[in-house]
């Protein structure tokens, strides 16, 4: 495997004004990382093989020579037939099939942003500091498993999302993203659900406040040299241009908290 990469660094003062104790500084990273296997051994030769068999709902990650290792290997979809609500795939020669076949999987995109990074921001006013952080990804693709398992590879009939009623294939016409509702067919490896994943988020937010015994003399009697009170809010907000339930598995969890430092 041969990893290429390139990661740029930048911070600047705006403002650094000592005298009105006033500062604002910015920054941010980008990076840029892109990997292509080069060779494989015959036991991963076979592995691959093995792997083009399978005949799951989520795609399988390959290891072929000239692809990322973070490609995702799907068959081609045309979407949904509005005459019949019937998938359209693409098989390898070209003709189209009604037909899913694990042999026609191709590579559909690749699981790793072309560039991700974060920005930040630090403002201080006398004794108050506020620093805020912001994530990016841009570039990259996602297979949305759970719109799989939740909208199609389920019985409607019981408890049930509700895309499942509302957005799937109803009647001959209708243009949908889902196949028809009353299609009880397994939903296996499709581009369909190959989606791009450009994210924008809301890291973290900092407020603290330092106060010192020099200008508050009841700190003096107590000991306290210094003491910095500070609140903190985490994973805040997300604009992303893919929706996909994070579950159990990493779901997202707005945090707050608050910090106490004192120094004798």
């Amino acid at each position: 495997v041969v990893n290429k990469g390139v990661e740029l660094v930048l911070n600047a003062y705006l403002i650094r004004n000592t005298q009105r104790e006033i500062l604002w500084s910015v920054g941010g990273t980008l990076a840029h990382n892109k990997n292509v296997i080069k060779k494989i051994s015959n036991s991963l030769d076979f592995l691959n093989s093995e792997l083009m068999k399978e005949e799951k709902a989520n795609p399988s990650f390959l290891y072929k020579e000239g692809q990322s290792m973070n490609t995702i290997f799907a068959v081609r979809s045309l979407g949904i037939d509005p005459s019949n609500g019937q998938e359209i795939f693409v098989k390898q020669d070209g003709q189209l099939t009604y037909d899913w076949d694990a042999k026609d999987k191709v590579a559909c995109g690749v699981a790793e942003p072309k560039i991700w990074g974060n920005l930040n921001t630090m403002v201080r006013y006398k004794d108050f500091t506020l620093n805020v952080i912001l994530g990016y990804r841009y570039g990259g693709q996602q297979y949305n498993s759970t719109l799989v398992s939740k909208v199609e590879n389920i019985y409607p009939y019981y408890n049930t999302d509700r895309r499942a009623l509302y957005d799937r294939w109803k009647t001959p016409g209708e243009s949908a993203l889902f196949k028809g509702v009353q299609d009880f067919s397994s939903t296996k490896a499709s581009s369909r659900f190959v989606m791009d994943d450009n994210e924008f988020y809301f890291s973290t937010i900092n407020l603290s406040y330092r106060a010192d015994s020099q200008k508050f003399g009841w700190m003096n009697r107590l000991g306290i040299t210094s003491a910095t009170i500070g609140m903190y809010m985490e994973d805040i907000c997300r604009f992303s241009s893919i929706k996909m339930e994070r579950g159990i598995d990493y779901p997202f969890s707005r945090q707050v908290s608050m910090s106490l430092n004192v120094t004798f």
